[in-house]
């Protein structure tokens, strides 16, 4: 991917910076894309939308040395610098889902391409912005757990995603729980109305 430092340029232009348009145009489905009036920002987004669906079947496909278990040191490391509940940024920490995404994305762009060494620390890789998406390189160097390895990768994935899992569960069933009470005052207040009509008719 190369940046042109203007996502809202229209594909069609910027595919005239690289290339005879009209080599393209000879093709008819490529002709309809390039003058859909799409933008070079939809098509980054879409690259990314794809690779993470990808990356979501893949994650539990890396190799066995991929899935180490995580001591109960490093597991509490990694819990402490994730941030599970939407405080807008307020902790300072990682976003758990811009984690566990950092950690799909590398296990698609790397474990999945060549072999690494699984004894090396993760932040040697993870420190590169490009496995980020909508946080600060600040925050990631700040809070990346030292001691995560390479080793790590899927269990670290899947306790974070546990961890939102059961976090998304949980506000799921007291949203379900704050709406029953006013489902059966309304239907009170229906039944009452009715008797009230059917006492009057009386």
């Amino acid at each position: 991917r190369m940046s042109t430092g203007d996502g809202d340029v229209l594909l069609n232009d910027y595919v005239k910076q690289w290339m005879k348009i009209e080599t393209l145009e000879k093709h008819v489905e490529m002709k309809k894309i390039l003058k859909a009036g799409l933008k070079l920002k939809h098509v980054v987004s879409l690259y990314e939308l794809v690779e993470d669906r990808v990356a979501d079947l893949l994650i539990d496909c890396v190799d066995p040395q991929y899935k180490r278990d995580m001591p109960v040191d490093i597991h509490d490391e990694l819990m402490n610098a994730c941030e599970f509940e939407d405080t807008g940024g307020r902790l300072g920490k990682i976003p758990a889902a811009a984690f566990a995404k950092a950690l799909k994305r590398f296990a698609l762009r790397m474990l999945s391409v060549k072999p690494v060494d699984e004894n090396l620390n993760l932040n040697l890789y993870l420190s590169q912005m490009n496995f980020w998406s909508d946080v600060s390189e600040e925050i990631v160097e700040d809070n990346f757990p030292e001691n995560l390895l390479v080793a790590h990768s899927h269990s670290a994935y899947c306790a974070i995603k546990a961890k939102m899992d059961k976090i998304r569960s949980k506000q799921q069933s007291m949203a379900s729980s704050n709406k029953r009470p006013l489902m059966k005052t309304h239907t009170s207040v229906k039944a009452k109305k009715a008797q009230k009509q059917k006492f009057n008719q009386a």
